[in-house]
């Protein structure tokens, strides 16, 4: 509850009258109605999320609830999330966002989705039928920076979108990987260490992170000598190897 102040003026005859006057004034407070279905547990779609990679799942996770609260000027909300095995449900405002989520996890994640509809009920008023859209959208077991083994060579994954791409950590060179054949994954980014250079002549060594032994490096040709005297490293089969 509040007042509202009036000021009024007005020149009769040549003379200016002023009149002040005082309106009490109660504010009620209203939300439009793309907001008000964010507090309820309206939804029109389910984006159901999976993967088995904890990380990987974390990461999705943190993405999808970022890219939603940019969408909830169009009316994108999510009023309900559950957890499942291997993965989480967000039930969504509005099905036609499920197509673009899914697109945005395919390209940044790697991840195979699809999108299909539900039979919900009929419109009372034309009865039609009514639909709900439900995306399934399934994560890789590996992110980018992740180790493979991909014809018998070290490569680092670098781009995990439509199509996989990778660096040979032997040399540098730049691959792209055809996930039919067998990829078998060595080292994730949560295993990397950042160790400390001992040696640069004749050859690469760091100061090994488990034995603090002063040890070879597997690929010497990458590193860049005098730049910075430490690096991120994974061991792979007791080897290390730069990152």
């Amino acid at each position: 509850m509040g007042t509202v102040a009036l000021r009024t003026e007005t020149t009769i005859d040549e003379q200016k009258l002023i009149e002040e006057h005082e309106f009490p004034v109660k504010v009620k407070w209203i939300m439009c109605d793309k907001c008000t279905r964010a507090k309820t547990e309206y939804f029109e779609g389910i984006l159901q999320l999976r993967g088995e990679n904890k990380q990987v799942l974390e990461k999705a996770h943190e993405f999808v609830l970022q890219e939603i609260t940019r969408a909830n000027e169009k009316g994108v909300f999510v009023t309900k999330m559950e957890e499942v095995t291997n993965g989480i449900d967000y039930y969504v405002t509005k099905q036609q966002y499920l197509p673009i989520i899914t697109n945005k996890l395919v390209e940044k994640f790697g991840a195979t989705g699809k999108t299909h509809g539900e039979l919900y009920t009929k419109n009372r008023q034309t009865s039609k039928d009514v639909y709900r859209v439900n995306a399934s959208v399934r994560l890789p077991s590996y992110e980018i920076n992740t180790i493979v083994e991909y014809e018998k060579k070290c490569t680092k994954l670098t781009s995990i979108g439509k199509q996989l791409q990778g660096i040979n950590l032997k040399n540098g060179k730049r691959v792209t990987i055809d996930e039919k054949k067998h990829m078998i994954i060595l080292a994730t980014p949560e295993t990397f260490k950042r160790v400390q250079v001992t040696k640069e002549y004749p050859d690469v060594e760091i100061l090994h992170p488990e034995t603090y032994q002063s040890t070879k490096v597997e690929n010497p040709e990458i590193y860049q000598k005098g730049e910075n005297k430490e690096v991120l490293v994974a061991i792979i089969d007791e080897k290390v190897w730069i990152i």
